[in-house]
């Protein structure tokens, strides 16, 4: 085959063979080298200037079809044969800056070149790869020219972490620009934007979430392997404090169409889901949506009659049709509710914004409003309704890191209702030193109740777990100084003699040490992380085992005015679950049962800190019920008294892609709703959301003939 005459001189195409090492017969593979980055032309190592002829099955040299061209195009001086040895390009590597050229090869059963419309055609099992990305199809016309290129049938692209499926693709190298037809994939969210727009890093043979071997064909319809969760938004929290944290990272995809450019996509009748599995629990569905690049950690996406989509069947509209996503460390932006009788007044909404988030410094803003006191006493322009909780979190140093809190109940009365707290933490090898100051620290203390530490400062130093030789014991020990401003009722302390309880400030010195093991004493095996297998109604195949837990705690108070409080704890119990959660009926049972009692000698003149509760029974049962719902109950009880320390109870909806559950506990008068979103990591293909895969809608991809103009 005559090698093709010199295009425009801005884009010459060089076209080398690879060594006999790196040829599968009879395949045919080139290098063609474009001005690209630094990072993508390493990524194939440097160009190959060695001729090799082709082998036939017979093992003879033979030469490509020759194309019939044009009396201007015969006319034209015969370039040489780069399969000839002697007569193929000569170019010296080192004319070639490695830093300013990128490779592309191309591997097929068969090739074509077209001399006059410098055109090159590849067919069966081509693979091409450019930059960080590979292209498999079973047809595909390359212009050398304009750098076009068009493939079709079970066309797939891998590109970073990215997998893109198609009947079609169409690609413009040089603008970055292309249209898939009948799309589908997966798209891993936070390098979404480098390795689309072809500056990715990651190598091919590190990219294993979506393929596995980058050797075996990328659209096979196959049901996803190796299926683990890897974290998802929680949105919601326990009590007083909702917490919203986490993010959906890869996501899997369907469209008509899609037309990308290097500042964006715009997707026809478009599904997307976080299930790795179809079809899907729930999912995303747009007659039309357009994500447009607003810089390099924030994408725009605008959507066309969005709505959102239950097991196929149940479909709710969503009211919003812009969305921004942040590849920055963000909150979700969706209200989330609580409940808090004793300082909120009951039902309350807040949503947290995060206004500063960077490496080292962030800062978290969560207005508040109390539904329940509005309601209850009229008034919603009251100072008392609205509170306010603010986070703030700064590295200092690689080992020093700034945690602060605080919380306004209120703004009529700041003084009685704010919340704060300072801590400063400073590794020293593997122990931790903290320095901590709070002011009106809330404390749940059994049988004593809610009790408020007016102020504290002080320091403590905190060892790592220590592992008792063969023992199996863990040991780690806490080493504390403060000085402490709360409420006491030893009458030796207090002034007013007509007063039961008051605030006076004590020094007080602590140390505390731990023993624990824990005993497996049975344990079966997870079933395998399938839909209708172990990931059911979790995200997490459950493993069941029943364990015996026991700990022994000691503890040594010692305070200023010359009382002190010593303790040994010592506590035994069982824990474990039966089941798998997997079918419908009474497959999970999730339970715990133990026992603690206390050695005291003194007591503490504080009441936040004193043992009031020698002999405690702790118990909890979570069941499902059936399906997706468990019910679960956890209960404290004093033994001496039997009464009834503290009952939480608990209703659960659980799914492998969401789960939302609600929990009560009426004798600490605090209440949470969670909801929950999974975020999978899988390998392995991509299935089609149901049999019939989308379809583009122009006609019968398969049949129509590709074309690249000049």
């Amino acid at each position: 085959m005559p090698y093709p005459p010199v295009p425009p001189p801005e884009q010459p195409p060089i076209v080398y063979n690879l060594p006999p090492e790196s040829v599968r017969e009879p395949a045919v593979k080139y290098v063609w080298l474009t001005v690209a980055s630094a990072a993508s032309a390493k990524l194939l190592g440097p160009p190959m200037t060695v001729g090799l002829p082709i082998k036939s099955a017979a093992g003879q040299a033979r030469q490509l079809p020759e194309v019939t061209r044009n009396d201007t195009a015969a006319q034209a001086p015969a370039a040489p044969d780069p399969l000839d040895r002697e007569t193929g390009p000569s170019a010296p590597q080192e004319a070639i800056p490695e830093l300013q050229q990128s490779l592309i090869q191309l591997t097929a059963d068969r090739q074509e070149h077209d001399t006059r419309r410098q055109v090159f055609i590849a067919s069966g099992n081509v693979q091409m790869r450019f930059g960080n990305a590979l292209l498999q199809a079973a047809k595909l016309q390359v212009n050398l020219v304009n750098r076009i290129a068009v493939a079709q049938e079970n066309v797939s692209l891998l590109t970073g972490e990215q997998l893109l499926l198609g009947e079609r693709f169409e690609y413009n190298f040089v603008q970055g620009t292309g249209v898939i037809s009948a799309a589908r994939g997966s798209i891993f969210v936070p390098t979404t934007s480098e390795d689309l727009s072809g500056n990715g890093t990651t190598s091919l043979d590190a990219t294993t979430v979506a393929t596995g071997t980058v050797g075996e064909p990328l659209g096979a319809d196959r049901p996803p392997e190796n299926v683990i969760v890897t974290g998802g938004v929680s949105i919601g929290g326990d009590g007083n404090i909702p917490e919203a944290g986490g993010g959906i990272r890869r996501l899997r995809f369907e469209a008509e169409r899609i037309d990308f450019t290097p500042g964006g996509w715009e997707a026809t009748n478009i599904r997307f889901t976080n299930d790795p599995f179809s079809p899907p629990e729930v999912e995303v569905r747009a007659d039309k949506a357009t994500l447009t690049r607003l810089s390099p950690l924030q994408d725009e996406v605008r959507t066309s009659k969005a709505r959102l989509v239950f097991d196929q069947r149940l479909s709710v509209s969503l009211l919003r049709d812009r969305l921004l996503i942040d590849r920055r460390e963000r909150e979700p932006a969706i209200i989330s509710f609580g409940f808090d009788d004793s300082d909120r007044g009951g039902l309350f909404a807040e949503r947290r914004f995060k206004p500063i988030a960077t490496d080292k410094i962030s800062l978290s803003l969560t207005p508040q409003f109390y539904l329940q006191r509005a309601l209850k006493e009229g008034k919603f322009n009251d100072l008392s309704i609205y509170g306010l909780k603010a986070d703030l979190n700064m590295r200092l140093t690689s080992t020093t890191l700034l945690r602060s809190k605080a919380a306004f109940v209120g703004f009529d009365d700041v003084g009685d209702t704010a919340r704060a707290s300072l801590r400063v933490s400073q590794s020293i090898k593997d122990y931790t030193l903290t320095g901590e100051y709070s002011y009106r620290d809330r404390l749940f203390n059994g049988s004593l109740g809610y009790q408020t530490v007016q102020r504290s400062i002080g320091a403590v130093l905190t060892s790592p777990a220590i592992q008792l030789g063969d023992t199996g014991i863990n040991f780690n020990y806490q080493i504390g100084y403060q000085e402490v401003k709360a409420k006491t009722d030893h009458r030796r302390l207090i002034d007013d003699p007509f007063d039961p309880e008051e605030n006076v400030t004590l020094n007080r010195f602590q140390t505390s040490a731990t023993l624990n093991r824990d005993f497996i004493l049975w344990q079966g095996e997870a079933l395998p992380a399938t839909a209708e297998a172990g990931l059911r109604y979790t995200p997490t195949p459950v493993v069941p085992y029943i364990q015996l837990i026991s700990r022994i705690v000691g503890t040594t108070s010692t305070y200023s005015n010359d009382e002190n409080q010593s303790s040994l704890k010592g506590s035994i119990g069982l824990q474990g679950q039966l089941g798998h959660f997997s079918r419908p009926w009474f497959d999970y049972t999730g339970f715990s049962l133990v026992y603690s009692q206390f050695i005291r000698n003194g007591e503490s003149p504080f009441k936040f800190d004193r043992i009031a509760d020698v002999r405690v029974l702790t118990a909890q049962l979570t069941q499902q019920i059936y399906g997706p719902f468990r019910l679960g109950v956890r209960t404290t009880i004093n033994l001496d008294n039997s009464e009834g320390l503290s009952t939480d109870y608990t209703l659960e909806y659980s799914r492998r892609t969401y789960g939302m559950s609600l929990r009560y506990n009426p004798v600490l008068g605090l209440g949470a709703f969670n909801f929950r979103i999974s975020d999978f990591n899988w390998t392995g293909s991509t299935e089609s959301f149901s049999e019939s895969e989308v379809r583009s809608g122009d006609g019968d991809v398969e049949n129509r003939e590709l074309k690249i103009e000049n």
